[in-house]
């Protein structure tokens, strides 16, 4: 459908993901997706060019024939639907079923009858998690319904039919607020991969002051809150400049979780029980989740390459503050 497609490619009003992982970070649908979706839908021969993300709540949920729901944003609202294209033609209308799954009707053919209505003719069911990827055929459609310059969505409403006579539904009912539409393959063709990721000396210096002022003005609550702190005031866009923020951020993370880490090794190593990480921002979960996120950024999504520079770099960071 060239209509939708050429709004949401000229959309006015072009905002990037961090407006959307500042508000609900670990637990929403926009986290998840980035963090279990995008990677694979970019391994399926294509790059995703546009997503458009639209809040709102979830009145039916059907997935295999079992009642189902949606994330709930820390507000307690439903976080939303998410519409992503890919450049194979390949688009998907995706919601969050829980923290760690995400449910995509997927299809390669769609119609807009007129302007309030947009048609995807489905051909696949996607149920990622961070742990596996189930792929079911079928048939059916999903319809927004939106405003006439494609800006509000209103509704979305998806039925599909497996084998076995299997059924996938979803109800969406929009907030009213403007959809957020960014591009990736454009944020990526202005990066400069060279620069990505790199990290210095002058970097692992900011980073241990940082860290060594935080600790003692404030323990590791403060810690935590400045690493977060330090996320939010990033975008998901790969510039030189923003990617060398977030690794920034990365470092000092990676660092916390090494101290963190090394002192409950010395509690055990004397005889102690291990009291477990000083704050739940610190759980291994929590801190290979935010390592799943932001790699994207300097890392091109390999999460071990990743690790193993900032490993190395963290022990620099600590070094530094002794």
């Amino acid at each position: 459908m060239v209509y939708y497609r050429q709004q949401l490619q000229s959309h006015s009003k072009v905002l990037g993901w961090a407006a959307l992982i500042r508000q609900l970070l670990v637990l929403t649908l926009q986290l998840v997706i980035i963090t279990f979706y995008l990677p694979k839908a970019q391994a399926q021969q294509g790059n995703v060019d546009t997503v458009a993300t639209s809040g709102g709540t979830c009145s039916n949920v059907i997935v295999a024939n079992s009642n189902s729901g949606c994330v709930l944003g820390s507000d307690g609202t439903e976080s939303g639907v998410i519409y992503t294209h890919i450049d194979n033609g390949t688009v998907l209308i995706t919601v969050g079923l829980n923290s760690t799954t995400v449910l995509s009707f997927v299809g390669e053919k769609d119609s807009q009858p007129n302007p309030g209505d947009y048609v995807l003719y489905l051909s696949r069911i996607r149920l990622n998690s961070n742990e596996t990827s189930t792929v079911a055929n079928v048939s059916g459609t999903c319809t927004i319904r939106m405003s006439s310059d494609g800006s509000i969505w209103y509704s979305v409403v998806c039925s599909a039919l497996g084998e076995n006579y299997t059924r996938y539904e979803l109800d969406f009912i929009s907030d009213g607020r403007p959809i957020v539409v960014t591009h990736p393959t454009q944020q990526s063709e202005n990066s400069q991969p060279e620069e990505i990721g790199k990290i210095n000396d002058a970097m692992i210096k900011e980073v241990a002051s940082e860290f060594k002022g935080d600790l003692t003005s404030g323990g590791m609550n403060l810690v935590t809150r400045s690493i977060q702190n330090c996320y939010d005031t990033t975008s998901f866009e790969k510039t030189v400049e923003n990617s060398r923020a977030v690794t920034a951020c990365m470092l000092y993370d990676t660092s916390a979780f090494e101290f963190d880490k090394g002192w409950r090794t010395g509690i055990i190593a004397r005889g102690g029980n291990d009291p477990g990480p000083v704050t739940p921002y610190l759980s291994p979960q929590a801190f290979e989740a935010r390592m799943e996120i932001y790699s994207q950024i300097p890392f091109d999504g390999s999460v071990s390459d990743a690790e193993s520079a900032l490993s190395q770099a963290s022990n620099a960071v600590l070094n530094e503050m002794n």
